[in-house]
């Protein structure tokens, strides 16, 4: 049986290609939030690698934190940042599922975050769009539900 190793984004992708939304779009860039950032790229129904297999890598791109700070993006939208956001006010989260259990306080520096993802990856979404013209940009990962529906529909507003 044939093995091969791909990264996390790339595998994602190709799930989504297999299984998801991907079955319904031929060009697609797909974003994948776990403890950082990814992406990969689908072109007329093929995983795009790029020259050396680092085709979509999100996490790498800068952007300005909420401070007006340059960092890598994915030190602003992931769950490694999330969690370091609710560390920082004494909440210790250590798995994706209990996001959606926090008290009040922890839903408001969830919501925080998602407002900060949103202004972080706006630039990258609408560069994605005008670059690529994909059918559409999904965003997925390990994050729940709730909370990938309400960036992507703060994206779709902004």
């Amino acid at each position: 049986m044939p093995v091969f190793v791909e990264n996390d984004a790339a595998a994602a992708t190709m799930g989504e290609m297999q299984f998801g939304l991907g079955k319904q779009c031929q060009t697609f860039f797909y974003i994948l939030i776990t403890a950082a950032l990814g992406g990969s790229v689908v072109i007329d129904g093929n995983h795009f690698r790029g020259a050396s297999g680092r085709s979509g890598e999100l996490g790498m791109l800068r952007g300005k934190d909420a401070s007006g700070h340059e960092r890598q993006i994915q030190n602003i939208v992931s769950l490694s940042a999330l969690y370091s956001r609710l560390a920082a006010q004494g909440i210790k989260v250590s798995a994706p599922s209990e996001l959606a259990e926090l008290g009040q306080s922890g839903q408001a520096i969830v919501d925080a975050w998602v407002e900060a993802a949103v202004d972080t990856l706006i630039d990258p979404v609408l560069s994605i769009n005008c670059l690529l013209n994909p059918e559409a940009i999904l965003i997925g990962g390990r994050l729940p539900a709730g909370i990938i529906s309400r960036l992507v529909n703060s994206l779709w507003v902004s």
